[in-house]
Order: C-alpha cells, then structure tokens, then sequence
C-alpha cells in the first residue's frame, strides 16, 4: 500500500462522515486543524499516554478512577470508556479504507 493512500485514510478517518464538527466538547481534540501524520502520531501515542495516566489512579485506590472532579466532569473511567469507543470507531473506518478505492465511511 502506497504512502499516499494511508494519508489520504488518515484524514478520511477524521474528516469524512464526521459526526461532529469543530473540538469534541469533552477531550478537546479539534478534527479539522489536524494533518494526517498529525493523526496517525496521535494515535499510536495513546496507549502510552493512558497508561502513564491511568496506573497512578488503578493504584491509589478509593475510587479515585470512576470520582468526577465535578458534576459536568468525567471521571477518569468515563473518559476512557469514550476514548475505547472513538478508537472502535476509528479502527471500523480505517478497516473500510484499506480495503475499498472509495469507501462508505460509517457515521
């Protein structure tokens, strides 16, 4: 597979059939300023990032992980269960642009 297709999914992966447009209100992440290596960078990133966020609250104990700091905030748990989700959806589309010329990306 040529490197032109894997940037062209990766911006596809974000950009076409999006759900939402602008930053998602809950992680921050603005879909439309990022480049397609800034995609594929961020998201082989995550499962280090997680894991250097989350072994510190596994291990503190008392609820610390599923605690909202606020009522309006997400727990530590919550925005993980949200990160699984958009990366299930991720893996879906970039599944279909690997193997099609010009796939019907899910919303």
């Amino acid at each position: 597979m040529g490197s032109r297709k894997v940037a062209l999914g990766a911006n596809l992966l974000w950009q076409r059939g999006s759900v939402t447009t602008g930053a998602c209100p809950e992680c921050g992440i603005d879909r439309s300023t990022l480049q397609p290596t800034d995609t594929i960078a961020a998201l082989l990133a995550l499962p280090s990032r997680y894991t250097a966020a989350l072994t510190p609250l596994a291990h503190a104990g008392d609820g610390l992980a599923t605690r909202r700091p606020s009522e309006h905030v997400w727990s530590a748990t919550e925005y993980t269960a949200h990160a699984a989700d958009a990366l299930r959806f991720i893996c879906e589309r970039a599944e279909l642009i690997l193997a099609e010329d010009d796939p019907e990306l899910p919303r």
